[in-house]
């Protein structure tokens, strides 16, 4: 998203710099030209975590004015006119003092699950992202209904601004398939569908993986293809542990080995390729924001499935740019796959629909003008 958003406004003349927090080894302040964008990376050290040595609560003590020293004289060299910060961090309390200290005005957005656990009060350290998220300007969410949700919590705002999420629909360059790539595109079988995300409970694979035990049962040769891996708090420690294996122990214990697969994680290029190549992609999560995995789909005008919920009724209309499954309903979700196999020529009707849709509502020059015409007002209200 944010490479999507600076392409787009330096593509409009606006001049656009992103500060990357950085890792532990990045205690300089470090700066790179990427063609139009200039990058500056620095770490931004919390000294208050719990587990840390008194040495380390110390050096964090030390460094912490000096980093908000070093913010300030690049905002007023720069002459920075306002910052963009995409989801609630506690690093982010540098910004929150930065305003404080006659910083830029601030835009805060939310995206998905950071969402969520906000507005229910469940976010990690949630006084101290509270205090920042009250210290912005204005807040903005990808998502109408999660837009709704924070403005009603007991944390949120009156007004959060809702800017869907926009994608590039300029085809991008062909890349030649590594050589374990094209062993992958030999391997795959003539019928299949793609699901692509995190393995993980948010995401309903159980739901789809019951639903192919019942495809198979009448239609052994469409297969599910699994695109992603789980996701990790840290190297060798996932956020579900147990979840990949009980998912592919599933597949097991149901008896459809020969119709579910196992991808993991794939390059954007790859990825694009095989919903080139795919029937479909299903998409049974529980909760989503606005997920770019829907709209990538529709940049390539393929034919989807989606669970009954917010994120998604927002863009499917069903019957004209993709299909609504029951929520939490496996035979509900086989039925709506089992129908674009029998139908192929409605299947590519639904896709083009899906493909006019992001056209006229999702692409990303809707998006960098619906953030630069905030961007704008805020600026106003400050002069």
């Amino acid at each position: 998203m944010i490479a999507t958003l600076a392409k787009e406004w330096t593509a409009k003349g606006e001049r656009v710099s992103l500060f990357v927090p950085g890792s532990w080894s990045d205690d300089s302040w470090l700066e790179e030209s990427h063609g139009q964008v200039t990058v500056y990376k620095k770490r931004l050290r919390i000294p208050s975590y719990p587990h840390r040595s008194l040495r380390g609560f110390v050096g964090g003590v030390l460094e912490f004015p000096l980093t908000l020293l070093q913010l300030r004289k690049f905002c007023k060299k720069e002459a920075v006119d306002l910052i963009h910060l995409h989801t609630p961090r506690d690093y982010q309390v540098y910004f929150r003092l930065l305003r404080w200290f006659g910083g830029p005005p601030m835009v805060l957005t939310f995206h998905g699950t950071d969402a969520l656990i906000y507005a229910d009060g469940s976010h990690p350290g949630m006084g101290l992202i509270s205090w920042i998220v009250k210290g912005m300007d204005h807040l903005t969410s990808v998502s109408r209904d999660y837009a709704q949700r924070l403005a009603h919590c007991p944390n949120g705002r009156e007004t959060i601004h809702y800017i869907p999420n926009g994608i590039d629909l300029t085809p991008p360059a062909r890349v030649e398939p590594t050589a374990a790539t094209q062993a992958l595109f030999n391997l795959l079988p003539e019928k299949f569908f793609i699901i692509v995300g995190w393995i993980e409970p948010p995401k309903g694979c159980d739901l789809a993986v019951r639903a192919w035990a019942l495809l198979q049962r009448k239609n052994p040769d469409i297969h599910l293809l699994f695109i992603g891996d789980q996701a990790y708090k840290k190297p060798g420690e996932p956020f579900w542990p147990g979840y990949l294996e009980s998912i592919k122990a599933l597949v097991a214990e149901l008896g459809c080995q020969q119709q579910v697969h196992f991808a993991g994680t794939q390059s954007p290029e790859v990825v694009r390729d095989l919903m080139e190549r795919a029937y479909g992609l299903i998409f049974p999560s529980l909760q989503e924001g606005l997920p770019y995995v829907l709209l990538e789909a529709g940049a390539v005008a393929m034919p989807v499935v989606c669970n009954d919920i917010p994120a998604f009724t927002e863009i499917i209309d069903p019957g004209k740019n993709g299909l609504i499954a029951a929520n939490g309903d496996e035979e509900s979700l086989a039925n709506a796959v089992e129908s674009l196999v029998l139908k192929p020529e409605w299947a590519k009707e639904l896709g083009q629909g899906l493909l006019q849709t992001v056209k006229e509502k999702y692409s990303s020059q809707i998006m960098a003008q619906g953030y630069l015409d905030l961007f704008n007002s805020v600026v106003e209200e400050g002069e």
